[in-house]
Parts: C-alpha cells; structure tokens; sequence
C-alpha cells in the first residue's frame, strides 16, 4: 500500500488500496480514542508520516500514498478537511523495520 504510485494499477485496484487505508486508519482512531477519549485538535496541523517498510529496497519519499491516511483522517473526522487551511504542511519519513512493517501518523497542532 504504501509505494502503490511505483505500480501500474488499474482504478479499481486503487480505490481498494484507499478503502484498506480508511479501515486501517478507523481502527487507528478507535483504538486510540477508547484509551484517550474523542480527539480534539486546534488548526491548522503538522502531520508527519513515518512509513516502515520491511526491506531496504530504495524508495522515493514522495511516492509513498500517505493521501489515503490523510483522506482517511477526513472520513473518521479528525480532519474536517484535509485542504491547507488545515493541513498546511506535512512531513513523509521512510524506515526499515523487518518485523513489523507499518505506518505511523503524528498530529501536531501548529499554533
């Protein structure tokens, strides 16, 4: 999912990769508001995207899908809309991590 711009998909393959982010990014949300109660940010925010990948192969940074975490973000209601007024920046970072390969988001408010 995380590198799907280096594929040559169809569009039906894409809207099923976004759909898995939503679900991915839902269960994210749930999880993390039964233990903190609901998320409330101030806008604008900083989202930084830490991608880890299970090889080392080489990767561009800027082909990583994080649009479909963001969009996600929207679909749960923690963005009321991912546009620049409130998401004016972001930040995509690329790891290795072999036994758990994951995508992890961190919200900053920016004021």
């Amino acid at each position: 999912l995380q590198d799907f711009y280096n594929q040559k998909l169809h569009h039906s393959q894409r809207t099923v990769m976004k759909n898995a982010a939503h679900v991915v990014v839902r269960q994210a949300v749930d999880d993390y508001e039964a233990v903190n109660g609901e998320i409330a940010l101030r806008f604008p925010v900083h989202i930084t995207y830490t991608v880890y990948f299970k090889d080392e192969r080489i990767r561009d940074y800027d082909n990583i899908a994080t649009k479909y975490y963001t969009d996600g973000l929207k679909v749960c209601g923690v963005l009321p809309d991912d546009n620049s007024k409130y998401v004016p920046d972001g930040t995509t970072r690329v790891r290795l991590d072999r036994d758990n390969p994951r995508v992890e988001i961190e919200i900053e408010e920016m004021i």
